[in-house]
């Protein structure tokens, strides 16, 4: 979306009362706004930016994800088509982001553990995906009140922490390491 009268258009198709409004690049959740769907038109003064719009899906708080109860998401890295690291983020209490730049947790999980639905999408994406030479992204989930997966977003420049000094931390540097070096290997064989 890059104006107002776009973004009033948009609207319109958004069935749920809430709303995701953000940037379409960016990172730490910079320049998200999530408010009710009426409430949107007078919090945007100007668009400067190319802006994405989306339906908020509500996650299952009820569902304790772990030790978790609130809003969370779920974000799988994937190199070369693999699953190299799975975590959910789980926000700070009362916010209704969880990214970890505002405060929220890295619960990891092993990919025997994502849901069905979530690795499904997964080779989906993947199918569209693999001709691309060099494939390093990651790829967010929700889960909604009735045990539906959402996809939220894909990113291109990953967030990748590998400067904790914890045993499960060094073992997951080691994985995304050689992950990041078989990517880069294989585009340079595809090149």
């Amino acid at each position: 979306i890059t104006n107002k009268s776009e973004l009033e258009e948009k609207l319109k198709k958004i069935r749920g009362d809430r709303v995701v409004f953000k940037p379409d690049q960016g990172s730490s959740a910079r320049g998200i706004i999530i408010c009710k769907k009426d409430e949107l038109l007078k919090k945007v003064k100007e668009i400067k930016e190319v802006m994405v719009l989306q339906e908020f899906v509500e996650c299952n708080r009820n569902n304790r994800i772990r030790m978790h109860f609130g809003v969370y998401d779920i974000r799988v890295v994937l190199s070369q088509g693999k699953i190299v690291d799975s975590y959910i983020r789980a926000s700070k209490k009362n916010v209704l982001m969880s990214n970890t730049a505002l405060g929220g947790k890295m619960i990891f999980i092993h990919k025997e553990e994502l849901p069905s639905g979530i690795l499904k999408d997964l080779k989906t994406i993947e199918k569209k995906f693999k001709h691309y030479k060099s494939r390093l992204y990651t790829v967010d989930f929700v889960i909604d009140k009735k045990g539906k997966v959402w996809l939220i977003e894909l990113n291109d420049k990953p967030g990748i922490f590998l400067q904790k000094d914890s045993y499960a931390w060094k073992k997951r540097r080691k994985r995304i390491a050689h992950a990041i070096i078989k990517n880069m290997e294989s585009y340079e064989k595809r090149s």
